[in-house]
This record gives structure tokens, C-alpha cells and sequence, in this order.
């Protein structure tokens, strides 16, 4: 008498295990996409922070001005945050138009470089682009409670008071020896996702001020208005 053979193929209750495992991953690899801007943008946003930091610890401790030297902002591209002391005129003054790199005997002493593939789910923001203008974000951090007690909306609006907007060191921004910043400026990561800057993305906002240091804040959906700009 022979076996009975089991019939070949998918009965319903295994269908409909392996379309509920589809179901999860999917779920999964899209949760990981949409993540992925968040970690982006808290991740420049720290690597930002450290260097301005690092600027700034080492004015205090050398009792010296460190110039902050940038390439410039342009999405996609490798753009570059050096710091060092400016190259000093023969009494002792230090001459703002050279800093860090300018000679041989001035050696850039800190660097921080993007590379472009950071674009894919962050970016140095450019105040040129909009993402501090009226729609994005929200509240913009001229209407904020907490960022326009810190700076006027004045200041907002202004791209040169974006760090990047500025390459090279013409504007001249630096430490001083007590660690305050010469002029007060602020450094906008924007988070994007398929090669687009969105107001669902989250954004980070670093502010260099002369009255409270350099703080960093973040909100994680830059359109919502009901989601609250934090200290990071």
C-alpha cells in the first residue's frame, strides 16, 4: 500500500505566513530609509559641534585667535571645516585675510570634511536654498520662543551669518582668546531623503553666540509646528 505524497506548493495558512514575513520586512527596510536622515543629520550635526568646540578650546587655551576657515556650501560636494591660528604680521598682529594653511608655518590644526555621499541623507545647509525661510522650518527659529530670545529674526534671514555661506576666511571669523565667538553665526544641517530636502526631515541648527556659547538644537520633523525645537 503506498504513502500518501503531500501535495506540492503553498497551502493558505503557509501563504499567508510568508506574506505576513514580506509584510514585516518591508516594513522594516522602510522604517531603516526614513531613519536614515535622522541619523545623518544628529551625526553632522555632533561632528559640527565637536569641531566648533575643539575651535574653541584651543583659543582658550592658547590665549590666541583661531579662525574658522570653510570651503563654502555647496550640496553634494566635499566641503570643508578647518580651524587654526591666522598667520601673524611681523608685530605680532594677526593678519585676518590668512588663516590656517595660508603658509607652510601655519599648518591647519583641526579639519572636518563631508564627503559628498553625506548629501544622500545630509547636508550642510546653505541659508540661500530656503530651509530657514518662512515654510521650512516650522516654527522658523526667528518665531521660535526660545531661538528668537537668542537672536533677533534679523539674524535669521541673513545668510552671512551662516558659517558656510562664506568660503575661505575673507569674512574673517574666529574664536577670540576668551573662547566668544568675533561675530555671532549659526551652522543649519538639513536632513534629505531621495536626493531631496524635505519639511518632514528632521534639522539641526548649531548657534555660535557671543552671550551663550555654541549650543545645538534639533527638531525631528522641520515642518511640524507642534514639534518642539530641542537642545541637543
Amino acid at each position: 500500500m503506498s504513502s500518501p505524497h503531500r501535495q506540492s506548493g503553498f497551502n493558505l495558512i503557509e501563504l499567508m505566513v510568508v506574506l505576513a514575513i514580506i509584510g514585516i520586512l518591508a516594513y522594516a527596510g522602510v522604517n531603516s530609509m526614513l531613519n536614515r536622515p535622522a541619523t545623518g543629520v544628529r551625526g553632522v550635526t555632533n561632528d559640527v559641534y565637536g569641531v566648533l568646540r575643539a575651535a574653541q578650546t584651543l583659543a582658550r587655551n592658547s590665549g590666541r585667535r583661531v579662525a574658522l576657515q570653510t570651503s563654502g556650501t555647496v550640496p553634494g560636494r566635499t566641503l570643508v571645516l578647518n580651524y587654526g591660528f591666522f598667520v601673524q604680521n611681523a608685530d605680532g598682529t594677526d593678519d585676518l585675510t590668512q588663516g590656517p594653511g595660508a603658509t607652510a608655518g601655519n599648518p591647519v590644526l583641526g579639519s572636518l570634511v563631508f564627503d559628498p555621499s553625506l548629501s544622500r541623507y545630509a547636508q550642510v545647509g546653505d541659508a540661500a536654498t530656503g530651509q530657514f525661510g518662512t515654510s521650512l522650518p516650522s516654527p522658523a527659529p526667528g518665531s521660535d520662543t526660545v531661538l528668537s530670545s537668542l537672536e533677533s529674526t534679523a539674524f535669521w534671514g541673513n545668510s552671512a551669518n551662516n558659517l558656510f555661506q562664506g568660503a575661505g576666511v575673507t569674512n574673517a571669523i574666529f574664536f577670540q582668546p576668551d573662547g566668544t565667538p568675533s561675530a555671532d553665526f549659526y551652522v543649519p544641517i538639513v536632513g534629505v531623503l531621495s536626493g531631496t530636502v524635505s519639511g518632514g526631515l528632521p534639522v539641526g541648527l548649531i548657534l555660535a553666540s557671543s552671550n551663550n556659547g555654541v549650543l545645538v538644537f534639533y527638531k525631528t520633523k522641520s515642518n511640524d509646528s507642534a514639534s518642539p525645537w530641542s537642545r541637543l
